[in-house]
């Protein structure tokens, strides 16, 4: 009986909600607090059946350690009033439990049994075991290389949609574009196809012909027949739909659509911002806007708005003079939500133009410190709410899985 193990107090449900589908029915509460009850219910009733079934004697078992703790059911089942004595569990007789025992002790006080463990070490290591020769010690291992990443005189690149990723966690930054980052799978290859869809389509073109637009591409996916298939399918149904429907909004605002999937490249100080745009807005006074599609479930919330990474790099680009043939005057930069993050209303979450900002130089001062970074050579990993679902958590120092020594 360990905590977080028995009882599991997370919610969860049959795959069709069937358990939802009741409490509508009955008009039983459908509240977090009651689901919780329920869960909680639940376990307890299994450890009673568990409990019953013991007909000469009932072994009740749980670990106490720095990182975890017995359930409250170990008290239900034994309650006692004073401190419950604890079994202390011997060293496996392994190698590489004995290694570890070892390395423990060569770091402890007392001499003699470092002694002792530096002479045990240094057999085992003659003798091929693992881990044993301090060679192979991670934390001894010296830096291959502390030059940065780029030289002085060497421009850095810098995308406009991994500004916001170097700010949250330079770490995963500089692992997942160096090819630390998984394939692209499920919900990512359904954005590329719409991508497509939208960069090929007429800015009029009705949501009937991005559908059919986005059957002729499905097939590319290599999705399996089945109610996943459908589904994801109708995601990207209603993703075109969106599009569709923002375009109509755009023109009826006032904006033209002046370029799909253009091309940036421009230089500011050591850095020089490349990338693509989406879709490319100017309005009846020849002002730019670049709108950029997101299809994934998040999105910034309003206070980030007004300083996203990637919607200011876009508009220092403009003003630099990425697309010379249209202007360089910037009307903002827009981002337009078609995934599980959008709303009803089809609207662009819209930063306003730096030069109406308190501060017009930001983007340029967030540009050149982005560069700073990118080209050095010491990258700090940044825990957060997105470390839950980083794909290079395993190489990271600040999670338990990448802190092998």
């Amino acid at each position: 009986v360990q905590e977080g193990v028995w009882p599991d107090l997370r919610l969860r449900g049959s795959l069709l909600g069937s358990s939802e589908l009741v409490d509508v029915v009955t008009g039983r509460s459908g509240s977090p607090r009651a689901a919780r009850a329920a869960v909680r219910h639940d376990e307890t009733r299994l450890l009673l059946v568990a409990c019953s079934r013991a007909t000469e004697e009932l072994l009740v078992t749980a670990v106490a350690a720095d990182d975890e703790q017995p359930s409250p059911y170990l008290d239900v089942i034994d309650p006692r009033p004073a401190e419950r004595p604890c079994t202390e569990v011997e060293r496996t007789l392994t190698l590489p439990s004995v290694v570890a025992a070892l390395r423990r002790d060569l770091v402890g006080r007392d001499e003699q049994v470092r002694g002792r463990a530096l002479t045990e070490l240094a057999r085992l290591a003659r003798a091929g075991v693992s881990g044993a020769d301090p060679a192979q010690w991670w934390a001894l291992t010296a830096v291959s290389d502390d030059r940065p990443v780029r030289a002085d005189d060497v421009p850095v690149r810098v995308s406009p949609s991994q500004v916001e990723m170097l700010q949250r966690c330079g770490l995963r930054w500089l692992l997942a574009t160096r090819g630390g980052d998984t394939p692209g799978v499920g919900s990512k290859d359904i954005g590329v196809l719409v991508h497509e869809v939208a960069a090929e389509s007429a800015d009029g073109d009705s949501a009937a012909l991005l559908r059919a637009a986005l059957d002729a591409r499905w097939g590319r996916l290599g999705l399996p027949p089945g109610w996943v298939g459908d589904r994801k399918h109708e995601q990207a149904y209603a993703m075109v739909d969106r599009l569709a429907a923002y375009a109509e909004a755009s023109r009826a605002d006032g904006w033209r659509r002046v370029g799909v999937e253009r091309e940036l490249r421009v230089a500011w100080g050591r850095a020089e911002i490349r990338g693509r745009v989406d879709r490319l807005e100017q309005d009846a006074g020849g002002r730019l806007r670049v709108v950029d599609y997101k299809t994934g479930s998040s999105g910034p919330t309003a206070a980030e708005v007004p300083r996203h990474p990637q919607l200011g790099c876009y508009q220092l680009a403009v003003e630099e003079g990425a697309f010379p043939d249209l202007g360089r005057e910037s009307a903002g930069a827009a981002l337009l939500q078609l995934g599980r993050k959008a709303t009803k209303e089809v609207r662009p979450t819209v930063q306003g133009p730096l030069a109406e900002d308190p501060d017009p130089g930001w983007a340029a001062d967030l540009v050149e410190q982005a560069a700073a970074t990118m080209a050095g050579s010491r990258f700090r990993a940044t825990p957060g709410p997105a470390c839950r679902i980083c794909p290079v958590r395993g190489s990271c120092p600040a999670q338990p899985e990448g802190r092998t020594l």
